[in-house]
């Protein structure tokens, strides 16, 4: 009676909010942030257990929002991970404030304080993603680097370069736990014009390339995504470049390019530069 109701509100509302703002595309403020604030304020508003038992509550919230998210297709592993680190600040903010509201409130005998500021903290979110909006225009496509020094030059550096796709070993453990990793290839890339599907085991990329300079570059772009991540990031094409240095070694860089679709980008922008890093 003292706090399973109001766990129960905070998770409704939560998917109530979050239903709402993807059907209407607001990616942003919203849902990242003001999404989890609102939900921890309905909790710390209408649990009236100890401190230790609110916190520990509001922890709990944190999982069963991103499970939400997960149901609606909207998060994988990967992302559910990242999520978790996102929303436990603005969750356990929103139950430290909701509670103080539930004390105010009670001393000051206002009559309308079991429902009208619920109604306010359900309707938060919406209203913020709704003032959002969808994106104003398309964002400017990112790039991350990858390099690493071979002790060959750099003909052969280049005759052995394989797309990662093609990489024969253990999938690294942030591919085992949630992103999609690589199967097999399908065709060539010998030549400009050459197209290459790489088989992932929740669907494909097939990739054309662009631009072969034996020793030197060998670029492509990205025709066909489908993997499961459309809605985080577009995949746009990339390169192999290489630059032989003194002694004989190589230094192999390879360049993603990839059209950013969350927002804001000072808070998504480091945790796919990290997953590039780690894939790549």
């Amino acid at each position: 009676k003292l706090w399973m109701p109001g766990l129960l509100l905070a998770i409704g509302g939560g998917f109530a909010g979050a239903a709402v703002l993807l059907a209407t595309g607001s990616w942003g403020w919203g849902l990242w942030f003001v999404l989890p604030f609102a939900s921890g304020a309905l909790l710390g508003y209408r649990v009236r257990s100890g401190v230790i038992i609110t916190v520990l509550l509001a922890l709990l919230l944190v999982p069963a929002l991103i499970m939400g998210l997960v149901t609606l297709n909207v998060a994988g592993m990967f992302c559910g991970l990242a999520l978790a680190g996102i929303f436990v600040g603005p969750v356990l903010i929103g139950t430290a404030l909701g509670a103080t509201l539930r004390v105010v409130l009670k001393a000051m005998s206002f009559s309308h304080r079991w429902h009208l500021p619920v109604w306010c903290f359900i309707a938060l979110p919406i209203v913020i993603g709704l003032m959002e909006g969808r994106p104003i225009s398309r964002q400017p496509n990112e790039t991350i680097e990858t390099a690493v020094v071979l002790p060959i030059d750099a003909e052969g550096a280049f005759d052995a370069i394989m797309f990662y796709e093609e990489v024969k070993h253990r999938p690294p453990l942030l591919l085992r736990i949630g992103l999609a990793h690589p199967l097999f290839t399908r065709g060539s890339s010998q030549n400009i014009g050459d197209v290459k599907t790489c088989v992932y085991n929740k669907g494909h990329i097939t990739k054309r390339i662009t631009d072969v300079q034996p020793g030197k570059r060998l670029a492509f772009e990205v025709i066909e995504q489908d993997i499961g991540y459309e809605i985080d990031v577009r995949l746009a094409g990339g390169a192999f470049e290489f630059d032989q240095l003194p002694g004989g070694s190589t230094r192999v860089t390879l360049i993603t390019e990839y059209e950013p679709l969350l927002w804001p980008r000072w808070c998504w922008r480091p945790l796919v530069r990290y997953a590039g890093h780690r894939v790549c």
